[in-house]
């Protein structure tokens, strides 16, 4: 799929601005607004499998249930990382024990934490990235919330389907540069243009996992998971 048609989906319909202008504003509400946003996002995966090409109606109450959902699951799939604390206590235990000088710019210092950042970055991807999945399967699955809180099986339908989630993941990246410089700029000028940029980014991101569902065969029977 092609990332510019995904980048034009937020401004596709009649209503787009008036939806697009109700979303930016409530982001203005701190953790409400982020909520009501995620739980409209699994409104555009159902729009999508609906073969709707424009954005859907917001519904306040499915949208703030839908999203506080996806914001439990998501702490869920937080734990990988809290994890990763013994590991770095650790780390820093055998430094010490063994007398390495980890001198900033050194060999030792650069592999080891060069090592750790591309861990830590794979994991943080492959969390996401699996979350998102779990919307897609939340939305569209009989089984809804084994959908959303399977990340053992979100993770395997990402690894299933190599190709396919390549794609999307080098998609997210760039979603994700357009999001930081267009959100960057808008915050300089104007708080409202960076808001509006945040949540055009936001919708991309799930129209595009929306189609990555439709892609890799994600469907009411769940078997593709």
């Amino acid at each position: 799929m092609l990332l510019s048609d995904a980048l034009q989906y937020p401004f596709r319909g009649k209503d787009w601005f008036h939806r697009m202008l109700t979303l930016a504003l409530l982001q203005l509400i701190p953790i409400v607004g982020q909520v009501i946003l995620f739980g409209y996002g699994i409104a555009i995966v159902r729009a999508v499998y609906a073969g709707e090409t424009k954005l859907p109606l917001l519904q306040w109450r499915q949208a703030l249930c839908d999203g506080g959902l996806f914001v439990v699951a998501g702490l869920l799939y937080l734990t990988p990382i809290l994890g990763l604390i013994p590991n770095v206590v650790m780390f820093e235990i055998a430094v010490r024990f063994l007398d390495i000088e980890l001198v900033p710019g050194s060999l030792i210092a650069n592999t080891m934490y060069g090592v750790f950042a591309l861990v830590l970055t794979l994991l943080i991807v492959l969390i996401v990235s699996g979350l998102y999945v779990g919307g897609v399967r939340y939305a569209v699955e009989s089984k809804r919330f084994k959908g959303l809180f399977g990340a053992t099986g979100n993770a395997k339908l990402l690894l299933r389907n190599r190709d396919a989630s390549r794609t999307l993941i080098v998609n997210m990246f760039l979603v994700g540069l357009v999001a930081v410089v267009g959100i960057s700029f808008g915050l300089v000028f104007l708080i409202l243009p960076g808001l509006f940029m945040f949540v055009s980014c936001s919708l991309t991101l799930w129209y595009l996992f929306a189609r990555y569902g439709l892609e890799v065969g994600v469907n009411t029977s769940g078997f593709a998971a």
